[in-house]
Parts: C-alpha cells; structure tokens; sequence
C-alpha cells in the first residue's frame, strides 16, 4: 500500500509518522501525496517504521523493483 493510504487507514497522524522516522510533517507530507521521492535507505527506515505494510518497493518502485527487494527475510516469503 503506498504510504498515504496506509496513514488514513492506520490512524497515524503525518506529524505522528514524522516523529518516527526523524523528518519534519512538511516532508513526510510531501512524500506521501508523491511530489517528493525518498533515497533507497530511507525508503528501507520508513517502510521498518510502518511495519513493512508499506514496503520499500511501494515507496521506491524504480529501486526496489520486485515487491520483495528490501524486505526483511521473514517479510520476503
């Protein structure tokens, strides 16, 4: 699921998720309604601060191209 969806759905707060993962609400903002791209590494923390519901590859398709790549192994099955 892609990250804008996943805070409607999961209650989080933008300012609550920011907080999480060290940015400001303006950027995760930013990300989440897509006129921001992340870096591969922090696309790897923000899809960890959500549990892996957002995946690396929901975040970064054109890095993380398979919709395993990045996961950790027992989430890659």
């Amino acid at each position: 699921m892609d990250l804008k969806t996943y805070l409607k759905t999961s209650g989080v707060r933008q300012q609550d998720f920011a907080q999480v993962v060290g940015e400001t609400q303006g950027y995760v903002s930013r990300v989440a309604s897509g006129k921001c791209l992340l870096g591969a590494a922090t696309a790897l923390k923000w899809a960890a601060a959500t549990g892996y519901q957002v995946t690396p590859h929901d975040l970064l398709p054109n890095i993380y191209r398979k919709p395993t790549d990045g996961l950790p192994e027992q989430n890659a099955a």
